[in-house]
């Protein structure tokens, strides 16, 4: 099963921070193709994935939403994976 593609929306493009989070999770994504991923992973991944494709929020509420799918993320590749965020990459 394939990772969904992250769609860049002009409002990422217009928040430097939201744009930084786009840039970096789609990064994250990249990585996480490049293995093998049980199927539930992926579904999880690609659910957070559809949300962030498909929300109108804006700004500060979109990065807030941004913020959470990584750390979803993060929990669940530590939990399901044993795999520690910082080794893929960080949210700075």
């Amino acid at each position: 099963m394939l990772i969904n593609e992250l769609i860049k929306r002009d409002v990422f493009s217009e928040n430097k921070k939201v744009n930084k989070f786009y840039i970096k999770y789609g990064k994250i994504l990249q990585d996480l193709e490049k293995h093998e991923w049980p199927h539930e992973i992926i579904e999880t991944v690609n659910s957070d994935i559809n949300d962030l494709n498909t929300t109108s929020l804006t700004d500060k509420e979109l990065l807030k939403l941004f913020k959470q799918k990584a750390n979803n993320l993060s929990k669940l590749l530590f939990k399901e994976a044993q795999i520690r965020w910082r080794e893929i990459d960080s949210f700075g």
